[in-house]
């Protein structure tokens, strides 16, 4: 939110379960993969996680091998997608290419983003950065602020997403229907 929390809320009636102060505003919706809650500091910090029975949140542990090994993840956008955690517009890349970034963790695995099956592409084939990230049915949505992108799931370990712009030849604007979702 605006006010630099986080909130959770009762699924079934909507009551206020608990607080979280982020220090940061969260322009992102948070997500939850194997039970564990996950949310996005709007760039400004490290990807952050609590884990049922915990007393507080914590970082996610850097990647150890791969892209940006060793360096915390400060994604704008965080959501799941087949049991995998998926991040974007990332501010720990060079600040040329980070607000391009998508990553996928390893499926079941939501935290490891070194190993087989993790991944990350450099969406620039059009020069407006990721402005959101969502899913709908089985596709995730990647919303650029002139453009939208979907990543189809192909069944295949090493390349699990198939990439493509559904509303190529629109004029201008498409990405800003949902801009910071």
């Amino acid at each position: 939110s605006g006010d630099n929390k986080v909130y959770a809320l009762n699924a079934a009636n909507g009551a206020l379960l608990w607080t979280y102060t982020t220090g940061s505003s969260v322009s992102s919706s948070p997500t939850v993969v194997n039970d564990v809650f996950y949310f996005a500091h709007n760039g400004l910090g490290p990807l952050r996680r609590w884990v049922p029975g915990a007393a507080t949140f914590s970082d996610v542990a850097a990647p150890t091998a791969g892209y940006h090994s060793g360096t915390k993840y400060k994604p704008r956008f965080v959501c799941a997608h087949i049991n995998r955690l998926l991040l974007a517009n990332n501010a720990t890349a060079v600040i040329t290419t980070g607000q391009y970034d998508f990553i996928w963790s390893v499926t079941g695995t939501p935290e490891d983003f070194s190993n087989f099956g993790s991944g990350h592409t450099t969406l620039i084939d059009t020069p407006d950065a990721i402005s959101g990230l969502s899913v709908v049915s089985n596709r995730v949505v990647i919303y650029k602020t002139e453009t939208i992108v979907t990543a189809t799931p192909t069944g295949d370990a090493l390349s699990p997403y198939f990439f493509e712009r559904p509303f190529q030849g629109m004029k201008e604007n498409v990405g800003n229907l949902a801009a910071f979702s």
